[in-house]
């Protein structure tokens, strides 16, 4: 309930719905920001592998993948 998850294109722009890209995770608006970010925990002191890793607020994973129309996520392989 605290991530919403975004796929992203190469230039790190939210796709629609049906595209493939890179999943992204956001802080979601709903609960403790804080608590948003507990997935990457891995990054935490590591100032350049969280700039490489964060854009504009949105963690890009290295999946892909595509959302439904319903916000179901589909990973690619």
């Amino acid at each position: 309930p605290y991530l919403d998850v975004v796929i992203l294109g190469d230039d790190d722009r939210e796709l629609p719905d049906g595209q493939v890209g890179r999943v992204g995770l956001r802080p979601s608006g709903r609960g403790p920001y804080t608590m948003a970010w507990t997935p990457i925990l891995g990054y935490w002191d590591r100032p350049e592998a969280t700039r490489a890793a964060l854009h504009g607020g949105v963690f890009r994973s290295e999946a892909r993948g595509r959302l439904d129309p319903d916000g179901e996520l589909s990973l690619v392989v």
